[in-house]
Order: C-alpha cells, then sequence, then structure tokens
C-alpha cells in the first residue's frame, strides 16, 4: 500500500470518500482538483473511482428504466413529452394537463441518485474495512504493479469516456425535460385561458338563458291575459249572437208582420175595386159535405168579369189530417172538355179565424171558365192537375147580382 499509518489510512479514507462525492457530482471544484491529483500516483483510488463510475453509469439508468416501467412518460423521448404535455379535451372542455407524472419522473431521478450516493458510501465503507483488515497483514509485492497501473489507467479513461457520453445523454435529457417544462407551461397557460374564456361564455350563456326565461315568463303571462280578454270577449260575443238572433227573430216576425199586413192591404184594396165594380158577382159557396169530425167548410167570392177574382175559404183544414195539406183552386168551362186551368192554391189568411185566400187576376183565363172547385192535394208533392178530394163548387156564370 502507498499509505501506511494512521494518519496515512484517514487521509486515503478521505479520499475514498471524495472519490464517491466525485462520481455522483457531489464534489467540489477543489475537491475534484485533489482527488486527480491523487489519483495519479495512487493506483487504488483510480480503481475505486473506475467502480463509482461503473455503478452510476448502469444502476442509474435501471433504476430510472424501472420507474418508466410504471407507465410514466419515457424521459428519452421528445416526441412522448410533447404528447404528455398536449391539453387532453373531455366533453368538450379542457382539463388541465396532468403534472403529477412529470414530478413523479423528476423524483424518481433524484431517488436514484441518492439511491446511488447511498450505494456508494456504502462500499466506500466497505472498501475502508478491508483496506483496514489488508493493512494487518503483511504486503506481498507483485511485480505486475506497473501493467496493472497502466490497465486501470486505461479502464479509467475508457470509462470517463463513458461517463461524459452519460453525462451528455443526462444533459440532452435535461434539455428534453426543460423543453417539456416549458410546453407544459404554454399548455398550461393555454388550458388556464380557455378555462377564464369558457367560463365567461358560460356565464354569458347562463346570463343569457336566464333573459330568456324572464322574456318567456314575460310573454308565457302575456299570452295568458290575452286569452282571458279573448274568453271574456267570446262571451260577450255569444251574448251579442244571442240578442242578434233575438233581434233577428222579432225582425223576421216583424217583416212577416209587415208582408201579412201588405197583402191584407192589397186584398182590401182588392176587395174595394171589387166591391166598386158594376159587374160584381157575391157568391156564397156552401160545402159539399162536412168533415169526419163535424167542421163544415165553405167560402165566398167576389168576382168582376174578365176581371178580377178573389175568394175567401173558412175552416178548410178541419182535422189533423190535413195539417199538412194544400188547397188548389181550379177553373173550367162546362161542357167544353178543355183542359183545367190551375188558378193557385189558398194561403192561410188568418189562423185564428182559420180562414184562407185566393186573389187571381188573369183575364183571360176568367174569360174561358164559368166553374170553379177546390181540391185537397198532398203538401209534399208538386200539383199540375186535380187529383185530390173536391171540397167546394161554385159557378161564375150567372149575371151579377150587385150592379
Amino acid at each position: 500500500m502507498p499509505h501506511k499509518g494512521l494518519f496515512q489510512v484517514r487521509s486515503h479514507r478521505a479520499y475514498e470518500g471524495l472519490c464517491a462525492k466525485a462520481a455522483y457530482g457531489g464534489a467540489s471544484d477543489d475537491e475534484f482538483d485533489q482527488l486527480m491529483e491523487h489519483a495519479q500516483s495512487c493506483a487504488d483510488c483510480r480503481a475505486l473511482l473506475r467502480d463509482f463510475m461503473r455503478i452510476i453509469a448502469n444502476v442509474v439508468p435501471q433504476v430510472a428504466e424501472a420507474y418508466s416501467r410504471t407507465g410514466l412518460t419515457p424521459v428519452n423521448s421528445i416526441d412522448g413529452a410533447r404528447a404528455t404535455a398536449a391539453v387532453p379535451r373531455i366533453g368538450g372542455r379542457l382539463k388541465p394537463p396532468r403534472m403529477r407524472r412529470r414530478w413523479l419522473v423528476l423524483v424518481a431521478s433524484c431517488a436514484a441518485v441518492i439511491l446511488c450516493a447511498v450505494l456508494l458510501t456504502t462500499y466506500v465503507r466497505l472498501k475502508g474495512l478491508d483496506r483496514e483488515r489488508s493493512t494487518a497483514a503483511p504486503a506481498i509485492p507483485s511485480h505486475n504493479n506497473t501493467g496493472t497501473d497502466n490497465a486501470r489507467e486505461r479502464e479509467i479513461s475508457t470509462a470517463i469516456a463513458g461517463l461524459k457520453g452519460q453525462l451528455q445523454v443526462a444533459e440532452h435529457r435535461i434539455g428534453e425535460f426543460q423543453s417539456e417544462l416549458r410546453n407544459t407551461r404554454e399548455a398550461t397557460s393555454a388550458a388556464e385561458s380557455d378555462k377564464a374564456q369558457l367560463l365567461a361564455r358560460i356565464e354569458s350563456y347562463e346570463k343569457t338563458i336566464a333573459e330568456n326565461q324572464r322574456i318567456a315568463q314575460e310573454q308565457a303571462s302575456a299570452v295568458e291575459n290575452l286569452e282571458q280578454q279573448i274568453a271574456d270577449k267570446e262571451t260577450i260575443l255569444k251574448s251579442r249572437d244571442v240578442a242578434l238572433a233575438t233581434l233577428a227573430g222579432r225582425v223576421t216576425e216583424t217583416t212577416e208582420q209587415l208582408n201579412h199586413q201588405r197583402e191584407i192591404n192589397a186584398a182590401l184594396s182588392k176587395a174595394q175595386e171589387l166591391i166598386a165594380a158594376r159587374d160584381l158577382h157575391l157568391i156564397s159557396v156552401p160545402p159539399m159535405e162536412p168533415h169526419t169530425e163535424g167542421s163544415r167548410p165553405f167560402g165566398r167570392i167576389l168576382y168582376a168579369e174578365g176581371k178580377e177574382l178573389m175568394f175567401y175559404g173558412y175552416d178548410l183544414a178541419g182535422s189533423s189530417e190535413l195539417a199538412n195539406a194544400t188547397f188548389h183552386v181550379w177553373g173550367e168551362k162546362i161542357g167544353s172538355g178543355g183542359p183545367v186551368s190551375n188558378l193557385g192554391v189558398f194561403k192561410n189568411d188568418d189562423k185564428a179565424d182559420s180562414r184562407w185566400r185566393l186573389t187571381f187576376g188573369d183575364a183571360n183565363v176568367l174569360a174561358k171558365i164559368d166553374r170553379i172547385f177546390v181540391t185537397i192535394e198532398p203538401g209534399s208533392e208538386a200539383v199540375t192537375k186535380p187529383g185530390g178530394k173536391k171540397i167546394l163548387i161554385a159557378y161564375l156564370g150567372d149575371k151579377p147580382n150587385h150592379p
């Protein structure tokens, strides 16, 4: 051993601790320079530093790989980091990125470094114990120390080159983490901005919905008021319709009365003209036979020769069977064998008095007839010739009896 004695052992153990600190990056610049100066003359420290570097190069990636198998984002993929940093959307709404997985990766890396530090420290203690044991035993000279030192130097150089490569990879990964962190922050900021915009839009929509609901309620109230007004107006219109129907009935009744009065006035005027005629015939028409209920229909005729005829019939509808019958008046020339002339149908002149009336003023027809008669015909059929029972017959061929 190049260092002997209690003071030398403690000093060498301190350099072994610096090997562990330098391996996981905990040594300062001064400590690192002292270690490099000491390693040039100490093959054991060079071998120890080489072993520590192998542990860092092999154990830390295995720990990181073990954490990556748990489903965390791979640290060596920029695309994976960017894909994880993308802001997902669920149901059309923005969902903030899950930062917990990124922090888990960082925590995993820190845990790996701490684990390696613990392993290195344990290894340093074990090496110190072995060295203390070896100092108690006599040293066995070796003729291959120089070759061993050269081999160890080459191994250390190779390990240093490997560590540089690992350092470059670590720096690259740190850059990826930093880029991913920036992307995550930008995505988080964008998500917060979108969230604020969405909240503002939701608030605006809620205000619009509340305003629409208020307008709908007002419109519903207005519609209800209009329906009530319409119902009131319909009630008023119905009452007015009833009043108008009553008035219309009265108008109809009054019109019928006026028409009847006009007919009466016209009949009176005709009667006055007939009464004033020089060749007036005043003919009483006796009943041919009584009805089954005992009533006896009869009639009176005012006739001006060749001018006009007015025929009054009484008690024509003496039974209920004749309530819907019609009473036709016919004219004929006795002994001529010619056609029978239809003079018309009796009209009810006074229901209370059971009086019927017919006025006929065709002079040509009156000049061709000298006898008239009345028949009972069905009220639901059109009659063109006499076919019913005769109830009244009058002769017009006598001389005027009221000159």
